[in-house]
């Protein structure tokens, strides 16, 4: 019986140009110039995003908002930018 391996693309550490930060993946990178170094593509990681008025920890992430605002339910969200119909709905928010 022969045994195969199967090769797997494996992405490479990359490191900042601009300051000693190592990424790794190209996206982590994107998303590093676009908060460190106000990048171009800052809007794409940035626009209606939300963030948290008690911690400042912040997504685009939806379900991980949600989850995050049962944490710290106490703060002012905005309902332009995440709709919380689903904690209102079971109580978790006002």
């Amino acid at each position: 019986m022969e045994t195969t391996v199967t090769e797997f693309k494996v992405e490479k550490d990359i490191e900042c140009k601009r300051c000693e930060f190592v990424a790794h993946s190209r996206s982590e990178m994107l998303q590093h110039k676009a908060k460190m170094h106000n990048d171009e593509r800052k809007s794409r990681y940035q626009e209606d995003a939300f963030t948290c008025a008690l911690c400042g920890w912040s997504s685009r992430n939806r379900p991980k908002i949600l989850l995050h605002i049962i944490h710290h339910p106490n703060q002012y969200i905005d309902e332009t930018i995440i709709d919380v119909s689903i904690l209102k709905k079971h109580g978790i928010l006002n």
